[in-house]
Order: structure tokens, then sequence, then C-alpha cells
């Protein structure tokens, strides 16, 4: 019912937040409690059973269903070359999508989750925007420690001709990061 890293760093599995019924597929370190979920895949779409099915469908993507066979998340890859696919979780906690023919490299990925972070930032994730992709990465809180759906709080960075960070509660900002400038941010 979980999936661990090689080194036993992070674990991927199901999990039921404190006082709710409702389910989700998380990850989280394998040292500390369940409660400390550090990526959440299906903060939108929780399955309202203890059913539930993490699979490679047919098409090469990684794919969660419920009980019904109803798709609750995808990675939502389009175009994949094949079907042969592997997930793997990383001891970093990134869980990775990839051609099976190339698992010796570090950085031909087809999906992974650092690149759809929940509420928390871990070493060697990246905030921002990556151009070649038109990737946003930002962080949002959870709605409530039961609900880990996306809360009112995010953390995402403005492109401007200066680039800096905006915190933000709803739509309105209210804190910054000052301009990002000379490998400094400035105006804090």
């Amino acid at each position: 019912s979980s999936l661990t890293s090689v080194g036993k760093k992070f674990r991927l599995g199901f999990l039921t937040p404190p006082n709710s019924n409702l389910r989700y597929l998380g990850i989280w370190p394998n040292d500390i409690p369940v409660q400390t979920v550090v990526w959440v895949a299906n903060r939108n779409s929780p399955l309202n059973d203890a059913s539930g099915i993490l699979k490679i469908g047919n098409d090469g993507n990684l794919i969660l269903e419920n009980s019904q066979g109803k798709k609750a998340w995808s990675t939502n890859i389009l175009n994949i070359s094949t079907t042969a696919t592997q997930a793997q979780l990383l001891d970093s906690g990134n869980l990775v999508l990839r051609y099976e023919s190339d698992t010796k490299s570090d950085q031909t990925y087809l999906w992974q989750s650092f690149d759809h972070p929940s509420d928390t930032l871990l070493a060697g994730m990246k905030l921002g925007w990556d151009i070649r992709n038109g990737l946003n990465r930002n962080l949002t809180s959870w709605k409530s420690a039961e609900d880990p759906s996306p809360g009112e709080f995010s953390l995402a960075i403005d492109r401007g001709i200066f680039p800096q960070f905006y915190l933000k509660k709803g739509t309105r900002k209210i804190f910054r990061s000052g301009s990002y400038h000379l490998h400094i941010f400035n105006g804090t």
C-alpha cells in the first residue's frame, strides 16, 4: 500500500488527514509520522472511501483511480512516445515518471512531483517559472490541517523586469521579497 525510496528516506502512499474520511495520495518523510506530508497528488479530488489504485495507464501516464475506476488524478503527459514508462520515488522526495529504458539518467524525467509542489519546499526543488515549458512552480497552503486542498495563502514569483516573490492571501499581496538582481533580493 506504499512505496519507499531506495534509501528509505521518503514514502509514497495513501493517507487520511486527522478528522477526515477522505483519502489522498501523498509523500512524507519515512522517519516522521504521516502528519508531516510534503506533497499531495489529488489535492482537489480526494478519494471518498478506503479504495484507490495508483497505476501506469495504457498511455504511459501515472494515474490514481477511485474504487469505481474514475480518474482522480493523473500526470497528464501528452505525446508519450512509448507506453513503457516507470514511476520511482527518489530519496530527495521527488516522484518521477520516466521511460523504462532510461533509468541511468537523472535528467530525463517525463514528469516529476518537484515541478508541481504542494505546500512544502524540499532540497532540490525550484520555485518560479520554467520559461521553456511555461511551468509556474509555486507553493500553496492547505485549506486546513484536515484538508490538503489549496488554501488561501500562496508564494509565487512575479516575472517582472526584476523578478520578486510575493506572499499572497487570496489575491491580495501581503509580502514581497524585493527585486532579484545581481544574485540578491533588494528592497524587501
